[in-house]
């Protein structure tokens, strides 16, 4: 699915610093994504999220970099969660 400006894509291991980054974002955190305490957390997480079709990253389509993600899904904190044990 893409826009003008905007792609949607599966996750890729380069997205790890930038979900991170994303992450430490102090009202995410407070709204439950708050185990994120390192890259390789994230690298974990886009491990499985990566085989799950429900997760996308939302990258700008002209050098397809992360910006976000979406969830097209109702998502447990659990299945997040698995991705870090």
């Amino acid at each position: 699915m893409e826009t003008r400006d905007l792609i949607l894509r599966n996750w890729q291991d380069s997205d790890a610093k930038a979900l991170y980054e994303m992450c430490l974002d102090e009202t995410l955190r407070k709204s439950g994504i708050d185990f994120y305490n390192s890259i390789t957390d994230s690298r974990n997480t886009i491990q499985c999220w990566k085989n799950d079709k429900g997760f996308k990253v939302i990258a700008d389509k002209r050098n397809d970099n992360f910006i976000g993600f979406i969830i097209r899904k109702k998502a447990s904190g659990k299945h997040c969660q698995a991705a870090l044990q």
